[in-house]
Protein backbone atom coordinates (compact mmCIF):
# COMPACT_ATOMS: atom_id res chain seq x y z
CA UNK A 1 0.00 0.00 0.00
CA UNK A 2 1.48 3.63 -1.22
CA UNK A 3 2.26 5.39 2.21
CA UNK A 4 0.00 8.23 1.45
CA UNK A 5 -3.19 5.96 1.08
CA UNK A 6 -1.47 4.29 4.94
CA UNK A 7 -1.27 8.25 6.41
CA UNK A 8 -5.11 8.79 4.96
CA UNK A 9 -6.42 5.54 6.39
CA UNK A 10 -4.76 5.96 9.85
CA UNK A 11 -6.10 9.84 10.02
CA UNK A 12 -9.48 9.28 9.47
CA UNK A 13 -9.64 5.61 10.62
CA UNK A 14 -10.80 4.70 7.32
CA UNK A 15 -13.71 6.83 6.77
CA UNK A 16 -13.68 9.64 3.53
CA UNK A 17 -12.34 12.78 3.72
CA UNK A 18 -14.95 15.56 2.82
CA UNK A 19 -13.70 18.09 0.52
CA UNK A 20 -13.19 21.39 1.95
CA UNK A 21 -12.01 23.16 -0.79
CA UNK A 22 -14.28 25.57 -2.83
CA UNK A 23 -12.03 27.00 -5.84
CA UNK A 24 -10.72 25.12 -8.43
CA UNK A 25 -6.89 24.39 -8.49
CA UNK A 26 -4.71 24.99 -11.27
CA UNK A 27 -1.86 23.23 -11.48
CA UNK A 28 1.83 24.87 -12.32
CA UNK A 29 5.34 24.88 -11.97
CA UNK A 30 6.28 28.47 -11.54
CA UNK A 31 9.38 29.35 -9.05
CA UNK A 32 8.31 30.99 -5.79
CA UNK A 33 10.20 32.84 -3.27
CA UNK A 34 8.92 32.86 0.60
CA UNK A 35 9.60 34.98 3.74
CA UNK A 36 8.02 34.70 7.01
CA UNK A 37 7.93 33.21 11.08
CA UNK A 38 6.22 31.94 13.73
CA UNK A 39 7.80 34.37 16.32
CA UNK A 40 10.59 31.75 17.28
CA UNK A 41 12.02 30.96 13.39
CA UNK A 42 12.65 33.46 10.42
CA UNK A 43 12.48 31.82 7.25
CA UNK A 44 13.59 32.74 3.98
CA UNK A 45 14.17 30.45 0.73
CA UNK A 46 13.05 29.42 -2.51
CA UNK A 47 11.16 26.86 -4.20
CA UNK A 48 8.66 25.65 -6.93
CA UNK A 49 4.80 26.36 -6.75
CA UNK A 50 2.30 22.99 -7.91
CA UNK A 51 -1.06 24.27 -7.43
CA UNK A 52 -2.40 27.08 -6.89
CA UNK A 53 -6.09 28.14 -6.52
CA UNK A 54 -8.54 31.53 -5.41
CA UNK A 55 -7.82 30.40 -1.49
CA UNK A 56 -4.71 29.00 -1.29
CA UNK A 57 -1.44 27.51 -2.74
CA UNK A 58 0.69 24.02 -2.68
CA UNK A 59 4.51 24.24 -3.19
CA UNK A 60 7.97 22.84 -2.95
CA UNK A 61 10.27 24.29 -0.46
CA UNK A 62 13.36 22.84 1.19
CA UNK A 63 13.33 25.26 4.01
CA UNK A 64 11.83 24.48 7.88
CA UNK A 65 8.55 25.55 7.46
CA UNK A 66 6.17 24.95 10.23
CA UNK A 67 2.48 24.58 10.47
CA UNK A 68 1.06 27.93 11.71
CA UNK A 69 3.69 30.07 10.16
CA UNK A 70 2.57 33.10 8.60
CA UNK A 71 4.45 33.72 4.81
CA UNK A 72 4.87 36.24 2.36
CA UNK A 73 4.55 34.19 -0.98
CA UNK A 74 6.78 35.46 -3.96
CA UNK A 75 5.19 33.88 -7.20
CA UNK A 76 6.85 34.68 -10.70
CA UNK A 77 3.89 34.99 -13.18
CA UNK A 78 5.20 33.24 -16.81
CA UNK A 79 5.81 36.63 -18.79
CA UNK A 80 8.89 38.05 -20.48
CA UNK A 81 8.05 40.84 -18.04
CA UNK A 82 9.39 40.40 -14.03
CA UNK A 83 6.34 39.97 -12.79
CA UNK A 84 6.03 38.53 -9.32
CA UNK A 85 2.63 38.50 -7.07
CA UNK A 86 2.51 38.56 -3.30
CA UNK A 87 0.44 36.79 -0.98
CA UNK A 88 0.20 37.16 2.71
CA UNK A 89 -0.47 33.17 3.97
CA UNK A 90 -0.97 31.04 6.64
CA UNK A 91 1.02 27.89 6.77
CA UNK A 92 -1.74 24.78 7.11
CA UNK A 93 0.31 21.44 6.40
CA UNK A 94 3.35 20.56 5.55
CA UNK A 95 4.80 16.81 4.07
CA UNK A 96 7.66 16.02 5.20
CA UNK A 97 9.93 14.28 1.89
CA UNK A 98 13.33 15.23 -0.12
CA UNK A 99 11.34 18.09 -0.31
CA UNK A 100 8.97 19.95 2.11
CA UNK A 101 5.50 20.17 0.34
CA UNK A 102 3.44 23.02 2.02
CA UNK A 103 -0.28 24.11 1.61
CA UNK A 104 -0.99 27.40 2.43
CA UNK A 105 -4.37 29.42 3.01
CA UNK A 106 -4.03 32.83 1.36
CA UNK A 107 -5.17 35.81 3.71
CA UNK A 108 -6.87 37.82 0.73
CA UNK A 109 -8.68 37.08 -2.21
CA UNK A 110 -6.21 39.21 -4.19
CA UNK A 111 -2.50 39.77 -4.36
CA UNK A 112 -0.57 42.58 -5.05
CA UNK A 113 1.95 42.95 -7.24
CA UNK A 114 6.00 43.33 -6.57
Amino acid sequence: MPRSVGAWLIQTGGRPLTERRTGKRFDVNWPIKVEGGDGKRVISGEGRLLNISSGGALFDLAGPVRKGMRLDVYIKLPFKKDNWMKYTAEVLRVEDGESRRTAIKFEGPRPSFA
